[in-house]
Protein backbone atom coordinates (compact mmCIF):
# COMPACT_ATOMS: atom_id res chain seq x y z
CA UNK A 1 0.00 0.00 0.00
CA UNK A 2 1.30 3.25 -0.74
CA UNK A 3 0.60 4.83 2.64
CA UNK A 4 2.68 2.79 4.19
CA UNK A 5 6.00 3.03 1.24
CA UNK A 6 9.14 3.98 3.23
CA UNK A 7 9.83 6.44 0.65
CA UNK A 8 6.21 8.14 1.08
CA UNK A 9 6.89 8.50 4.89
CA UNK A 10 10.35 9.86 4.32
CA UNK A 11 8.85 12.33 2.35
CA UNK A 12 6.19 13.31 4.81
CA UNK A 13 9.04 13.48 7.59
CA UNK A 14 11.56 15.60 5.56
CA UNK A 15 7.93 17.80 4.56
CA UNK A 16 7.12 18.06 8.30
CA UNK A 17 9.17 15.98 11.02
CA UNK A 18 6.46 15.92 13.84
CA UNK A 19 3.70 14.69 10.86
CA UNK A 20 2.55 10.96 11.30
CA UNK A 21 1.52 8.99 8.46
CA UNK A 22 -1.35 7.03 9.22
CA UNK A 23 -1.42 3.33 8.48
CA UNK A 24 -3.36 1.87 5.26
CA UNK A 25 -5.90 0.27 7.88
CA UNK A 26 -6.60 3.72 10.20
CA UNK A 27 -7.38 5.27 6.73
CA UNK A 28 -9.58 2.62 5.12
CA UNK A 29 -11.43 2.60 9.08
CA UNK A 30 -11.53 6.34 8.61
CA UNK A 31 -13.28 6.68 4.71
CA UNK A 32 -15.74 4.05 5.37
CA UNK A 33 -16.63 6.17 8.37
CA UNK A 34 -16.69 9.10 6.77
CA UNK A 35 -18.81 7.24 3.93
CA UNK A 36 -21.56 5.84 6.11
CA UNK A 37 -21.51 9.09 8.01
CA UNK A 38 -22.67 10.85 4.69
CA UNK A 39 -24.73 7.82 3.39
CA UNK A 40 -27.01 8.61 6.88
CA UNK A 41 -27.52 12.62 5.97
CA UNK A 42 -28.25 11.92 2.54
CA UNK A 43 -30.65 9.45 3.42
CA UNK A 44 -32.15 11.24 6.15
CA UNK A 45 -32.53 14.39 3.89
CA UNK A 46 -34.24 12.29 1.06
CA UNK A 47 -36.65 10.68 3.95
CA UNK A 48 -37.83 14.08 5.01
CA UNK A 49 -37.85 16.05 1.73
CA UNK A 50 -41.38 17.11 1.31
CA UNK A 51 -43.15 15.93 -2.00
CA UNK A 52 -42.46 13.07 -3.87
CA UNK A 53 -38.98 12.09 -5.29
CA UNK A 54 -37.78 11.21 -9.03
CA UNK A 55 -34.37 9.45 -9.62
CA UNK A 56 -32.02 9.17 -12.94
CA UNK A 57 -29.62 6.90 -13.37
CA UNK A 58 -27.34 7.21 -16.45
CA UNK A 59 -24.28 4.90 -16.49
CA UNK A 60 -21.50 5.00 -19.25
CA UNK A 61 -17.71 4.45 -19.77
CA UNK A 62 -14.67 7.33 -21.12
CA UNK A 63 -12.99 6.18 -24.16
CA UNK A 64 -10.53 5.21 -21.99
CA UNK A 65 -12.70 2.87 -20.24
CA UNK A 66 -13.25 4.03 -17.12
CA UNK A 67 -16.72 3.85 -15.93
CA UNK A 68 -18.43 6.76 -14.47
CA UNK A 69 -22.19 6.80 -12.58
CA UNK A 70 -24.49 9.64 -12.57
CA UNK A 71 -27.46 9.74 -10.30
CA UNK A 72 -29.87 12.53 -10.16
CA UNK A 73 -32.90 13.01 -7.79
CA UNK A 74 -35.68 15.95 -8.93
Amino acid sequence: MAVESEHLRLLFCILNPIAKAPSADTLRSNVIDKFNEERNNIQEILQNAPGQLSFMLDAWTSPSYIPFLGITVH
